[in-house]
């Protein structure tokens, strides 16, 4: 996983579990099974327990949206977007071949 899940705060999580767009047909109970109960998928949504890793690695496939995603709030593509302006920053700083 792309982030150590003790680094994730369990309210923004939560917020973000509650944040993606489920569907009606997507409530607590949905998301939860079948490894899971509503009562843990409510107690996450409300930042009173921490995710385990497969517990995240599970909602994020219920959601349908990546792992980092969930974990960070940030988009997949704003990942390599933001990587691709440090890697072009890099190269301008460094001085010219033959100077």
């Amino acid at each position: 996983m792309p982030r150590l899940i003790s680094e994730v705060d369990p309210r923004a999580l939560g917020e973000r579990i509650k944040r993606f767009p489920r569907g009606a047909w997507l409530v607590a109970e949905a998301l939860a099974a079948p490894r899971y109960t509503a009562a843990y998928i409510s107690h996450l949504e409300k930042g009173k327990r921490t995710a385990s890793p497969e517990a995240i690695e599970h909602i994020a496939a219920k959601l349908g949206v990546e792992i980092d995603q969930l974990m960070t709030g940030r988009e997949p593509r704003r990942r390599l977007q933001l990587q691709l302006e440090v890697d072009s920053g890099v190269a301008s700083l460094r001085p010219p071949r033959g100077s």
